[in-house]
């Protein structure tokens, strides 16, 4: 990402970058199959002879449509950036947010001078995630997504992306314990 992507993701508090499209059209992709099964659920419901009982017909229809709008919902966010108060100059939270990848076993894939996108595959090499995080003075800006294996990605892991997230928050107070207390910021109390 150049500069003017990392300020205007800053400023918006979104993720921009140079793939934005491609990545959006693969998320696209795996919410369809949701969409496609919560569709097949409602057959059932329109045709009598389509169903099997009256008793799983709607509570799958109601299950497949919960699971399709939450993963819709992760679409409509998933570029969002976590604000994290740290203290620190950017320089510093830089190092820091290198040192904790790293210990934290993720992958380095790009580095820059504010700038750090860090991947870890999990579940046998089958699902992965990429996350961004960038340095600026006393905050860091972490975005996590699953990146899928192929072209075609669901836009939400059911909360392991949040986990991920907390694993380098956690992974940074244990770093820099007195960055991380709280502190009265002109935008509210900034607590991590």
């Amino acid at each position: 990402m150049n500069k003017e992507l990392i300020n205007k993701s800053i400023e918006t508090e979104r993720l921009r970058n140079e793939d934005y499209w491609k990545d959006k059209t693969s998320s696209i992709a795996g919410l369809f199959i949701f969409f496609a099964l919560w569709v097949l659920a409602a057959i059932p419901l329109k045709y009598e002879e389509a169903r099997v009982s009256g008793f799983t017909t709607w509570p799958l229809f109601i299950v497949l449509g919960t699971l399709f709008n939450y993963q819709l919902l992760r679409f409509l966010i998933e570029d969002d950036l976590q604000k994290v108060y740290t203290g620190l100059d950017a320089p510093t939270n830089q190092r820091a947010v290198s040192a904790c990848l790293e210990n934290l076993s993720w992958t380095i894939v790009e580095k820059n001078k504010n700038l750090i996108a860090a991947q870890i595959s999990s579940v046998y090499g089958l699902l992965g995630q990429r996350m961004v995080v960038i340095s600026s003075e006393n905050y860091i800006y972490i975005n996590v997504k699953h990146i899928g294996t192929g072209n075609g990605r669901f836009p939400s892991l059911f909360g392991l992306n949040r986990k991920r997230v907390s694993q380098l928050v956690s992974e940074l107070k244990l770093q820099h314990p007195t960055s991380h207390k709280q502190q009265a910021t002109a935008d509210g109390l900034a607590v991590v």
